[in-house]
């Protein structure tokens, strides 16, 4: 079945006649709503990345680590993505990674090693000591400041709340 409908005259004076098929929504159609999906028991879990690192200074002032500490902390969501990588490669990875850097009288890093790596994707610890490498830290007092920093990464996993 096909419905009619006539416009207003255009400017030229004419109506316009349009067909339209019966089920076509132009106007408010009085319909129900539909009905709401059925409710499923969430049974997903949600990963819950922590990242906790402990600097430990070999060759400076407290004063200065803390201002490196807060560097890392500024910084922590590229160690997140890091690890993001490493979980893409294993769902189970964790461990810890550690490296130890000199800060040089710029604040530039001037050398940096991995000490510990993750088992299952070393290449996660190259990932830190490359971004790690093009931080800008505080210039020391005394240069070089030295430091090992390891990293602990875990992931939680907990029930999703309804």
């Amino acid at each position: 079945k096909v419905r009619a409908w006539r416009l207003s005259p255009a400017r030229s004076g004419h109506s316009t006649k349009v067909r339209l098929p019966l089920g076509f929504a132009c106007h408010k159609a009085q319909r129900s709503a539909p009905a709401p999906p059925p409710k499923v028991e969430k049974q997903t879990r949600t990963a819950k990345l922590r990242i906790r690192g402990a600097l430990k200074a070999e060759s400076a002032s407290e004063e200065h680590k803390r201002r490196v500490k807060q560097v890392f902390a500024r910084r922590k969501g590229v160690i997140r993505a890091c690890y993001d990588k490493a979980l893409e490669t294993d769902r189970e990875a964790r461990g810890k990674v550690a490296f130890r850097f000199a800060i040089g009288a710029d604040g530039r890093v001037g050398s940096i090693t991995a000490l510990e790596t993750l088992p299952s994707v070393p290449s996660t610890s190259q990932c830190i000591v490359d971004n790690v490498k093009a931080w800008r830290f505080p210039s020391p007092a005394s240069p070089p400041a030295s430091y090992r920093y390891t990293f602990t990464l875990t992931t939680e996993t907990k029930p999703k709340q309804p």
